[in-house]
């Protein structure tokens, strides 16, 4: 078990490289997101809004649980419309396994 944490928090130490949070708060909010939702059954778009919210609580309270409402951008792709997320999110919570 302990093996699988490391590799868990190498993964998000790793992913918080791409995004350019390289810093310890960084990464113990990550952990702690991680924490928090891989013990979700049932998941709800709540949880994912709260999981948003534990990973940005240090890095941008304006944003940090809420769906955005504008555009986004990665590299030359536009990220999804913003009017169409929930409906995504929902989508996307029918779909995955809950257990």
């Amino acid at each position: 078990m302990k093996n699988k944490l490391g590799e868990i928090v190498k993964f998000l130490y790793e992913s918080n490289l791409i995004e350019e949070e390289p810093g310890g708060i960084a990464l113990r909010d990550a952990v702690l997101a991680w924490e928090y939702i891989i013990g979700k059954r049932d998941l709800k778009i709540a949880d994912i809004l709260s999981t948003h919210r534990i990973l940005l609580q240090n890095l941008d309270k304006n944003i940090a649980g809420v769906i955005r409402n504008v555009p986004v951008y990665i590299g030359n792709r536009t990220g999804a419309n913003p009017a169409s997320i929930l409906y995504k999110l929902d989508t996307l919570i029918k779909i995955i396994p809950q257990n």
